[in-house]
C-alpha cells in the first residue's frame, strides 16, 4: 500500500510539475522552469519494454541485444530488466540515434546501488571515430548516490549532478533532453539542470545500458562501471523527419529513330518540390550511369519556396536499344529519393508496304530497313487493323490467315531487331478477303465480297441483348459429355467497336452436359481486355464470370512463342463436373476436416492451347467472380462458405456470400485461383466466448475455416496474437492459395509451422520484415502493425476505390492517443479508419502500440471482408 501511494504521489507531482510551472533545482537553487521548452512532436525511435526480452516495441526494428547477467523481474508496469552490478548490459543498435540535434532519452530506474544506467563501449573508438563537437550522452549514478549526466568527448566533459540521491530503492523516472545547442536532466518530471555549449550534435554509437567505459572517466578508478539495479520502459524519441521532397515518377523519354541527329532527342525538366517543414541544403542530383545528361539544381532550396528543377536527355550518338538508369536526388538530413529514366533507340521502319487479299487471308510486301544500327534483323511483325491481329514472319512477304472475309483491312510493319522493334510503317492499300465462289473484281483491283453465313447454333448475351453469335459442338471426354462453344469473332469485335468499355458477354448452357466449355482465340481476348469487357459462362448449376484481362493473353503468347499469331491460340473457360476420382478427394477432405457438404463440387478451368502446348490458368490478379447454385433441399441458413479443394486434398476458405436470385439460393464466391469449389457447412462455437463482445465475428469467423481454436473448445479470446500466427490469418482470409518455396526472412525456415503462410503474405506484399531481414514470427503484434497488414489487403478486396477520402489528420483526430502511432503507419491507420474495419479499442482510444487480441483479429479481419462486399 505504502509503495502504491508513492507511485500515485510520483505521477501526480509529475504531471502537475508538466503541465503548469516546474520548481527545478540546479546549482542547490531552486528554479521556475516553463514546461513549455521541453521537445514536442517527437515520436518514438525505440521503446523497450523489458517483457523478458530486449525488443523495439515501437516496430522500427531497433531490438537491443542482451549480454550476460541480464535477467527480468516484476518492474514498475510490467517486466523490468534486472542488471546485477558486475557483468551485466544490453547493447543497443549502432548508430541509434547519431547526428541528431534535438532528442530526448527516459527512463524509470530503481536501485540502492550505484553504476551506468547508459553507458558508452570503448574510449578507442570514441577517440578514433570522434567528429568535432559530437558529445556522447552518459548516465551515471554515482557513488554517492546522485545521479550523474554527463555529456563527454573521451577528453572533456559537461556534467549536470543532482542535488539529492536516487539510490533509496524507490522507482524514479530520468529523462535527459537534448536541443540543438543545450541539453537537460529531468528526474521525476523536475528540471535538475541545463548545460549550454557548442553541441553540433550529440552521438549515439556503441551504446549500451548497464555499463560504461570508464577509462579515463573522472569519479571512477575502475575501468568499467556496471549498473546494479531495475530499468524499466526505456525510450528513445526524436523529432519527425521534416526534411523530405515530393516524390518524383519513373520517366520514359520519346523514343529516337536510329540515327538521330545530334540535340534531338527530348530534354525533360524535372521538377523539385520541397514538401518538408526544412530548408533543404547541399541539394544534389547524380545519375548511376553514362548514357544520360543532367543538370544540377540549385544548392538550397527553402521550404518556402515552390520549387527548383533540373534537367534530363540521353547523349549524342545512342545505338539501337533500351537505355534505363536511376536518378538520385540527395540533400543533407533527407532520405534520397530516386527514380528511373528510360530512353529507347528504335530501328527505322520498313517501307513500301502493299497488301494483297484472298479466302480469308493477306499477303503483306515490303522493302526492309536499309540500315539497321549494328541490331540484326531477326524477323518482321505485321498487324491487321481492324483487330490487331499480328503475324511474325522471318521475310517480306508475309501471309496472314485467318481474317474474316467480307472485312476492309489494312496493314501496319515493324523491323524485330535482337534490341527491340522498330516504329510501325505507315499503312498499307486497304485490301477484302472474299470467297472463291462468290468474289467479283472492281476497277481498283481489289478483290470484294459479301461476308459469309455465321452459323446459328447458338444464342449469346453482349450486355443482355440476344444474339446469334456462337457455335456449340458435343464431344466425349473420359466418359462425361463435354459441350464446346465457339464466340464468332466478327460479331464479337463489331459489338466491342459500339460499346466504349465493359462489355459483359455470356454464353448461357442450356443443354445438360457434363463439362461446358466457352472457347475464344487470342485475338477475341486481346480485343475484350483493351475494352476491359468480361466474359461470362452460364451452366444449370455455375457461373463463372471472368474480366478478359484477368486470362492476361500476353503472358500465354509468351510461354507459346512470341512468333505465334494470337488468332492461333485457343482460349478456354471451362466449367465442369468433377470425375469421380476428383469427388472422392472432396469427401476425404470434408470428413477430415469435419465439414458438411452442402452442394455437389464444381471444377473451374481456364487454359490456353496451342498445337500439343497446353498453358493452364490457375492464378489470378484480382478477385474473380463464381457462382454455385444451392440445392432446392438446403436450408441457406445451414450454409457457412465456399472453400476450394485442391489435388493434394488441401482445403481453404474462399470468401463467399449467400444471394437469393429470382426465388433461388446461390452462394457467390470470389476467388484468385482455379480449381475444385463446394460449398459447406461447418459450425464451430467456443465455451469461453459466450459472453464476449466478439462472439458474433469469432463465430462467423471460425465457421469460415478462417480462425481455430486453442484447444478443448476454447477460443482464448484476449490472448496475444503473433506475428506470424496473424500472417496466417489474412492469408486464410483472403483465401489466398499457399506458396511455397523459400522463406525470405533470416529466422524462419521451411519446417517452421507458418512459412508457407508468412511466404504467401510476403508475396502478396501484405507483410515486410525489419531492417536486420527477420521477421519475428513469435513477437506479439501490435494494434498498428496489423492495421497496417489490413491496409494493404484492403487493395487486394480492393475495397479502398470505395472508400471516401480526407485527410488522415481529420480522420484520427476523434482519438486522444493518435499521435502514439508511428509516423510509418499513420496512413494505414487513417485508411482503415475511414473504411470503418477499426472504430478504436473506444470512442476516443486507438491503442496503436498495445498487441492485438485473438479477439480483436477475428473482429477486424471479419469487418475486411464486410466492408469488401465479399461476406
Amino acid at each position: 500500500m505504502e509503495l502504491t501511494m508513492k507511485r500515485k504521489l510520483q505521477k501526480l507531482t509529475s504531471i502537475l510539475v508538466l503541465a503548469c510551472m516546474s520548481i527545478g533545482v540546479m546549482n542547490g537553487f531552486a528554479q521556475q522552469v516553463d514546461a513549455g521548452t521541453k521537445n514536442a512532436e517527437l515520436v518514438t525511435l525505440a521503446h523497450y519494454a523489458f517483457e523478458n526480452n530486449a525488443n523495439d516495441s515501437s516496430g522500427n526494428g531497433n531490438n537491443g541485444v542482451i549480454q550476460e547477467g541480464v535477467t527480468f523481474d516484476t518492474g514498475y508496469s510490467g517486466q523490468a530488466a534486472v542488471f546485477n552490478g558486475s557483468s551485466g548490459y544490453i547493447e543497443l543498435p549502432q548508430n541509434l540515434i547519431r547526428n541528431h540535434k534535438n532528442f530526448t532519452i527516459s527512463t524509470r530506474f530503481k536501485t540502492s546501488s550505484y553504476g551506468a544506467i547508459l553507458g558508452y563501449q570503448n574510449q578507442a573508438d570514441l577517440s578514433s571515430d570522434k567528429v568535432s563537437n559530437q558529445w556522447i550522452p552518459i548516465l551515471i549514478i554515482d557513488k554517492n548516490g546522485k545521479m550523474n549526466a554527463n555529456f563527454w568527448t573521451g577528453t572533456s566533459s559537461e556534467t549536470i549532478v543532482s542535488s539529492n540521491v536516487v539510490n533509496d530503492n524507490e522507482w524514479h523516472q530520468v529523462e535527459l533532453e537534448a536541443n540543438d545547442h543545450s541539453v537537460s536532466l529531468y528526474l521525476d518530471g523536475i528540471l535538475v539542470g541545463t548545460k549550454h555549449a557548442g553541441f553540433a550534435h550529440l552521438e549515439m554509437k556503441y551504446n549500451q545500458l548497464g555499463a560504461a567505459n570508464a577509462k579515463g572517466y573522472s569519479g571512477f578508478t575502475e575501468d568499467w562501471v556496471y549498473y546494479n539495479g531495475l530499468l524499466d520502459d526505456w525510450v528513445v524519441k526524436v523529432p519527425p523527419k521534416n526534411y523530405s521532397i515530393q516524390g518524383i515518377v519513373d520517366q520514359m523519354m520519346t523514343a529516337l529513330i536510329n540515327g538521330y541527329e545530334a540535340s534531338t532527342q527530348q530534354t525533360k525538366i524535372i521538377s523539385i518540390i520541397n514538401n518538408g517543414k526544412q530548408n533543404l541544403e547541399n541539394l544534389k542530383v547524380d545519375v548511376t550511369g553514362t548514357d544520360f545528361e543532367i543538370t544540377q539544381p540549385e544548392g538550397t532550396l527553402n521550404s518556402g519556396a515552390s520549387e527548383t528543377s533540373f534537367t534530363l536527355r540521353a547523349k549524342d550518338g545512342l545505338g539501337i536499344g533500351t537505355y534505363t538508369e536511376t536518378v538520385m536526388i540527395s540533400a543533407d538530413n533527407m532520405e534520397q529519393v530516386t527514380f528511373k529514366v528510360t530512353q529507347m533507340v528504335i530501328p527505322a521502319a520498313p517501307t513500301n508496304v502493299t497488301a494483297v487479299a484472298g479466302d480469308g487471308q493477306a499477303t503483306v510486301s515490303f522493302t526492309v530497313p536499309s540500315e539497321d544500327g549494328g541490331s540484326p534483323i531477326v524477323g518482321y511483325e505485321v498487324t491487321a487493323s481492324p483487330g490487331d491481329v499480328i503475324v511474325n514472319g522471318s521475310a517480306s512477304p508475309v501471309t496472314i490467315k485467318g481474317l474474316i472475309n467480307g472485312t476492309s483491312y489494312s496493314f501496319t510493319v515493324k523491323a524485330v531487331h535482337e534490341a527491340g522493334k522498330s516504329e510501325a510503317s505507315v499503312a498499307s492499300n486497304e485490301v477484302v478477303p472474299f470467297s472463291p465462289s462468290i468474289h467479283s473484281n472492281d476497277n481498283s483491283g481489289n478483290n470484294l465480297s459479301t461476308p459469309l453465313p455465321t452459323s446459328t447454333g447458338v444464342n449469346v448475351l453482349f450486355n443482355g441483348k440476344v444474339e446469334d453469335a456462337g457455335t456449340a459442338t458435343t464431344s466425349k471426354r473420359n466418359n462425361q459429355t463435354v459441350t464446346s462453344i465457339t464466340l464468332n469473332q466478327k460479331r464479337l469485335e463489331d459489338k466491342l467497336a459500339l460499346d466504349d468499355q465493359g462489355l459483359v458477354v455470356t454464353i448461357p448452357m442450356i443443354l445438360k452436359s457434363d463439362i461446358v466449355i466457352g472457347e475464344l482465340n487470342g485475338q477475341m481476348v486481346k480485343s475484350m481486355e483493351q475494352k476491359q469487357a468480361v466474359l461470362e459462362i452460364q451452366t444449370e448449376n455455375a457461373t463463372y464470370k471472368l474480366p478478359a484481362q484477368q486470362i492476361n493473353i500476353d503472358d500465354i503468347s509468351n510461354q507459346v512463342g512470341s512468333l505465334v499469331a494470337l488468332q492461333d491460340i485457343k482460349i478456354q473457360i471451362e466449367i465442369a463436373v468433377p470425375t469421380a476420382d476428383t469427388v472422392k478427394i472432396v469427401e476425404d477432405a470434408a470428413v477430415k476436416g469435419n465439414f458438411t457438404l452442402i452442394a455437389p463440387p464444381v471444377d473451374f478451368t481456364v487454359r490456353g492451347t496451342y498445337g500439343n502446348i497446353t498453358i493452364e490458368i490457375s492464378k489470378f490478379d484480382a478477385y474473380v467472380e463464381r457462382t454455385i447454385a444451392i440445392p432446392d433441399s438446403v436450408d441457406p441458413g445451414k450454409i457457412t462458405t465456399a472453400v476450394v479443394v485442391d489435388p493434394d486434398g488441401m482445403v481453404r476458405h474462399v470468401p463467399t456470400k449467400v444471394v437469393l436470385i429470382d426465388g433461388k439460393y446461390f452462394a457467390v464466391i470470389h476467388s484468385l485461383s482455379n480449381s475444385t469449389y463446394t460449398v459447406v457447412w461447418h459450425s464451430l462455437e467456443f465455451s469461453d466466448v459466450v459472453d464476449h463482445w466478439a462472439k458474433a465475428s469469432i463465430d462467423d469467423m471460425s465457421s469460415r475455416l478462417v480462425i481455430e481454436g486453442t484447444g478443448n473448445h476454447t477460443f482464448s479470446p484476449d490472448q496475444k496474437l503473433t506475428r506470424a500466427e496473424f500472417a496466417a490469418l489474412i492469408v486464410r482470409s483472403l483465401g489466398l492459395k499457399l506458396e511455397s518455396g523459400a522463406v525470405p526472412f533470416t529466422d524462419l525456415s521451411l519446417s517452421d509451422l507458418y512459412s508457407h503462410a508468412i511466404k504467401t503474405a510476403y508475396e502478396y506484399r501484405l507483410i515486410n520484415g525489419f531492417q536486420d531481414e527477420t521477421f519475428r514470427p513469435n513477437d506479439a503484434i501490435t494494434r498498428e502493425q496489423a492495421m497496417v497488414i489490413i491496409a494493404k489487403a484492403m487493395s487486394i478486396t480492393e475495397v479502398k476505390a470505395r472508400v471516401a477520402v480526407q485527410s488522415k489528420e481529420e480522420t484520427l483526430r476523434p482519438f486522444k492517443d493518435a499521435m502514439e502511432a508511428s509516423g510509418w503507419a499513420e496512413s494505414s491507420i487513417a485508411a482503415i479508419v475511414e473504411a470503418g474495419i477499426v472504430a478504436g479499442r473506444s470512442d476516443a482510444e486507438l491503442a496503436p502500440k498495445a498487441y492485438m487480441t485473438r479477439a480483436e483479429g477475428a473482429a477486424m479481419l471479419q469487418r475486411l471482408l464486410q466492408k469488401s462486399e465479399l461476406i
